[in-house]
């Protein structure tokens, strides 16, 4: 009886704010009980929540100099997460994995808009083997909400709310460069259409290069830098040869759901039917302007990387969906519902054959630096957390550094490089190779001193002690008493 009354109440017109509700509730429950899964964002997540506390005077210096690049929404959205003390990682988490839920649910309504049930779990299936979503969901990465908000763009328009769109893609603008184009070219249509929104439509427009280029010349000196940490990772990753960029986010976007899902959406672009031309017309220039820009990015220098990708491969999850409603559309009685278990099936089975395991690797990482990360934390706790690291210069491996920060209340800034008379945190078995060259840049004045964590396992602590005149004892800027004398073991090179 429950379930019939549910769907009642979904469908019922002039229920949207309701139902809006309702389905918030519902993806947010579900972000809750992924916290049993992983608990910890990855790097840039942690980056973004720093801004925020120094945005609100809670510590540290707000600077834009060290990665993450800047990007005004998480920014932004963090700042009401940090009042929450301890508890704003986690409550990221559960914003960006709700998220990921709430893009399942809207890709499903507008598969079963155009094509029945049937449709929206065939759109659903596609995104599900989307190249790196569980990844960059489970790690608290924004393109996920990205994802969402452009494929919520696109059912706010299609149900007549044009300024709900155009909120929405406002929002994934301030998240990821690649929705400027979007932005621009609805905000011109919008503007020409609906004349009494063109104020809205401009104070909108100019809130995105203001909140992105201020941000980044307040935090940095230079409106553009964030632009330069991207090329320079960008460039690093392939060698100081943009152009292999190129074939890899091709090959990216060719990925971006198995072939099925290619099939069907292809259908949808290329066949005419008078019922979804327009509807399939629309997304597939959507999905082809967002993986033109992205090559764009890539022949000047920018990192491709697959998650980059995610919203166009969810615009394809759709595309798809629209594709198999209407090959099925055409079909009467038993041999429409034979066609359809018979693609659902096919569909299902290549999915799990191409991109199975690949789905299987996504959950492995993100439990792989949960698990280092959450080692990291007791390892800042063996030595008496912050409170004894305070005035100590401290580091670690990159992937690690942020969340360092958020620990020790500091920027990524302040423990991304080692320091003379400083520590630095390092895996065991995974050796930081920038702590090579430092002690080769400072050979005979800095010393290295192992010292094993009983609580952190598998961290450890390496004292970078100078070494003082004449040969005397070695000298360190960091007297806790977890790094007392005679403890440790020396070692020549990282």
């Amino acid at each position: 009886m429950v379930a019939p009354r549910l769907t009642s109440f979904i469908r019922q017109p002039g229920r949207e704010g309701s139902r809006v509700v309702l389905l918030a509730s519902a993806a947010l429950g579900a972000g809750v009980l992924s916290l049993l899964w992983s608990s910890i964002p990855q790097f840039d997540p942690s980056g973004w929540l720093l801004w925020s506390r120094a945005l609100i005077g809670s510590s540290g210096e707000f600077t834009t100099l060290a990665y993450p690049s800047w990007k005004p929404l998480p920014a932004l959205v963090g700042v009401p997460l940090v009042l929450s003390g301890s508890l704003a990682p986690a409550l990221w988490l559960v914003i960006v994995r709700a998220a990921t839920v709430a893009l399942g649910v809207t890709v499903f309504r507008l598969g079963r808009r155009w094509g029945g049930v049937a449709a929206g779990v065939f759109g659903v299936g596609g995104l599900v083997f989307v190249p790196d979503l569980l990844h960059t969901a489970g790690s608290g990465l924004i393109e996920p909400v990205v994802a969402a908000l452009v494929i919520g763009a696109v059912e706010r328009h299609i149900v007549g709310r044009p300024p709900h769109a155009l909120a929405l893609l406002v929002l994934a603008a301030l998240a990821r460069p690649e929705a400027w184009a979007l932005l621009a070219i609805y905000a011109l249509w919008l503007a020409r259409s609906e004349s009494r929104l063109r104020l809205r439509v401009a104070l909108a427009c100019a809130a995105v290069p203001v909140l992105w280029f201020g941000g980044d010349l307040i935090g940095s000196g230079d409106a553009l830098h964030g632009s330069a940490l991207a090329r320079m990772a960008g460039i690093a990753a392939r060698a100081h040869d943009p152009a292999r960029e190129v074939p890899a986010t091709l090959g990216f976007a060719l990925q971006s759901v198995p072939w099925p899902w290619l099939a069907a959406a292809t259908l949808a672009a290329v066949l005419r039917w008078r019922a979804n031309r327009r509807v399939a017309a629309a997304l597939a220039g959507v999905t082809l302007a967002w993986v033109a820009v992205t090559v764009f990015e890539a022949t000047q220098g920018y990192g491709a990387e697959a998650r980059f990708l995610i919203p166009a491969g969810a615009l394809l999850s759709v595309l798809a969906a629209v594709g198999l409603g209407s090959v099925t559309a055409r079909m009467r009685g038993s041999w429409r519902r034979v066609a359809t278990g018979g693609a659902l099936a096919v569909a299902l089975a290549a999915g799990v054959l191409s991109h199975g395991a690949g789905v299987v690797r996504q959950v492995a990482r993100v439990d792989a630096y949960g698990s280092a990360a959450g080692q990291l934390d007791r390892a800042v706790a063996a030595v008496g957390g912050p409170r004894a690291l305070r005035g100590c210069p401290v580091t670690t491996q990159h992937p690690y550094q942020a969340r360092l920060a958020w620990d020790l209340g500091r920027t990524t800034k302040a423990v991304s490089s080692p320091t003379p008379g400083g520590l630095a945190f390092e895996r065991v078995r995974a050796r930081d190779p920038r702590l090579r060259r430092f002690l080769l840049s400072h050979a005979g004045l800095v010393s290295l001193t192992a010292v094993p964590l009983h609580h952190g396992r598998p961290w450890r602590l390496l004292r970078l002690s100078v070494s003082a005149p004449g040969g005397g004892r070695p000298e360190s800027r960091c007297g806790i008493r977890a790094l007392s004398a005679g403890e440790g073991t020396p070692r020549r090179g990282a």
